[in-house]
């Protein structure tokens, strides 16, 4: 907690729009990022206490839970990193593993449950423990797949972020179920690092259904 009351975090950008902006405890900074399309976030403020725990949990859940969102992973040509590997068919099969096994992780448009806001923080690990599962067995079934011997070093590089992410992902769902922000916050950040590089080795070796 800060002097003005109010837990740094992503809230509701105050500007408007499906944006959120980040409040670093004392005012709202530049850092802007697209609101998640089942987000409903209001107001022009850090919201109250109570409704600050649960909306923190939803943003951070959304790193987890919303990695693969199709729309915002395929990127022109000239916006894609150098390539750094040259087997054709494994990107072909790993863009089509991919495609095939990670799709039902993307955010439902409809919750029978009730909006993120009102899930209770043990069924909400739960769920990231099993987005976590989905991504280590994908990252195996990756690595299953054949793979020139030239380019052997730089796959299994990429994969070892994969089982990274997803051991993040287990901490982090611990952290959740213990429904302290502050922590959860730290665990969800050490997720940035190999989710960048999961995702620039993807684009740039055009496997864009493995971005996470």
């Amino acid at each position: 907690m800060t002097e003005t009351g109010h837990v740094p975090g992503w809230y509701a950008d105050p500007d408007g729009g499906n944006r959120l902006r980040y409040w670093d405890g004392r005012g709202w900074t530049e850092q802007r990022r697209e609101l998640p399309e089942w987000g409903h976030a209001t107001g022009d403020g850090p919201p109250p206490p109570k409704a600050r725990r649960w909306f923190s949990i939803t943003i951070a859940v959304a790193a987890i839970v919303g990695v693969i969102i199709t729309a915002l992973v395929m990127r022109s040509v000239g916006q894609r990193p150098p390539r750094t590997i040259h087997d054709a068919a494994f990107e072909r099969q790993a863009d089509a593993l991919c495609k095939t096994r990670l799709t039902d992780l993307r955010p439902a448009r409809s919750d029978p449950e009730g909006p993120p806001s009102s899930v209770a923080p043990v069924v909400m690990g739960g769920r990231i423990d099993k987005t976590a599962d989905e991504i280590a067995a994908t990252a195996a079934a990756l690595r299953a797949l054949p793979v020139n011997e030239s380019d052997h070093r730089l796959v299994e590089a990429w994969l070892a972020d994969w089982d990274e992410y997803a051991a993040v992902g287990h901490r982090y769902a611990d952290a959740v179920r213990g429904g302290d922000p502050r922590t959860y916050t730290k665990v969800e950040a050490q997720g940035h690092d190999p989710v960048h590089r999961i995702g620039r080795f993807a684009r740039g070796n055009h496997i864009d259904h493995c971005v996470l």
